[in-house]
């Protein structure tokens, strides 16, 4: 996604743009409504207030900030592979991530005849969580990032990585982001970053 933004007197516009989707928000509704006018040549399609948005729901939470959530896709991506029967785990990844896989593990095949997954299936789930990571689900990102090593040459292994994700976005697919309006100056805003990492606990690659 491309951020624009523009200042319009006392106000500023800012616009997201994904391929032709347009999401316009700014200081002052008069801005925006003069924005989205000097657009009125182009075939451009006004629906008001956003409500969902690239397959996240967006809605005010009353208190001037925004709750977004991804239940709907969600739900259609464990239709899609097969899952939406499946359990679900308390946590997106397990210890077993770092095991490393033995030398004849199944291979994923770029064809199946008997409903194997294939390496295909892999792909598409895997771009499938990377979406609802990105999006709204910061939470799944390290199990997600596991699971992208092996997009080419799949095994079973990695699969079933991929599927343990998949189920446990099942059991909190209701889960929100909550956006709140702060009013923080650039200048004074610190950023923290935090670790937590235990490489040695990788196996498959030896990292210390």
């Amino acid at each position: 996604m491309c951020l624009y933004w523009k200042r319009d007197g006392k106000d500023t516009v800012v616009v997201g743009v994904y391929v032709d989707d347009l999401l316009a928000t700014g200081t002052g509704a008069a801005a925006v409504d003069r924005f989205f006018a000097s657009l009125a040549s182009l075939s451009i399609k006004d629906l008001g207030r956003v409500s969902k948005f690239l397959g996240m729901r967006v809605a005010l939470d009353g208190e001037g900030g925004y709750v977004l959530d991804q239940e709907e896709t969600i739900s259609d991506l464990l239709q899609e592979h097969g899952l939406t029967n499946a359990n679900s785990t308390l946590a997106p990844i397990g210890a077993d991530c770092y095991e490393v896989q033995p030398i004849d593990s199944v291979q994923l095949e770029a064809t199946s005849t008997n409903g194997a997954p294939t390496i295909r299936d892999f792909q598409s789930l895997v771009g499938s969580l990377l979406w609802v990571a990105r999006c709204t689900r910061p939470d799944i990102a390290f199990a997600v990032h596991k699971t992208t090593r092996q997009t080419h040459q799949p095994r079973l292994h990695d699969w079933k990585l991929a599927k343990r994700v998949a189920r446990h976005l099942k059991g909190t697919k209701t889960m929100k982001i909550n956006m709140q309006p702060k009013d923080v100056r650039c200048a004074s805003t610190k950023l923290e970053p935090f670790s937590d990492a235990d490489f040695a606990a990788d196996k498959a690659t030896g990292s210390r």
